[in-house]
């Protein structure tokens, strides 16, 4: 995913988050995330969502601008294994899950709506 900033983030199923300054052609790692890491989109305020088939699965959360950790587990109920992310036009992040549900969640509460 690209955030604001035209920087480049990426995640993987070695469980780790990174991100990549175009002006310097720095990678860096940011963390780790609680299992494998699969989808992940950057919202409007800045915040990179990511997907994780970790027990439970969910979503961790990064402030892109800091480069920090904001929430590494946001559950998911009934979630076994999340793959994809997407920000809708209201801002809510919504989840597709390999065991055939979908997720709305609040961005600023994580309450799934």
């Amino acid at each position: 995913a690209l955030d604001a900033d035209g920087e480049l983030w990426v995640a993987g199923c070695d469980s780790i988050i990174y991100h990549l300054d175009p002006q310097t052609q720095v990678w860096t790692q940011v963390g780790t995330g609680p299992g494998c890491l699969r989808g992940i989109q950057v919202d409007k305020m800045g915040r990179a969502f990511i997907a994780h088939n970790g027990f439970p699965g969910g979503l961790v959360v990064v402030d892109t601008t800091t480069k920090t950790i904001i929430n590494p587990n946001v559950a998911l109920p009934g979630a076994s294994t999340p793959v994809g992310v997407s920000i809708d036009v209201e801002g809510y992040v919504w989840v597709v899950d390999q065991g055939g549900w979908a997720y709305k969640v609040d961005p600023d509460t994580y309450q799934v709506v």
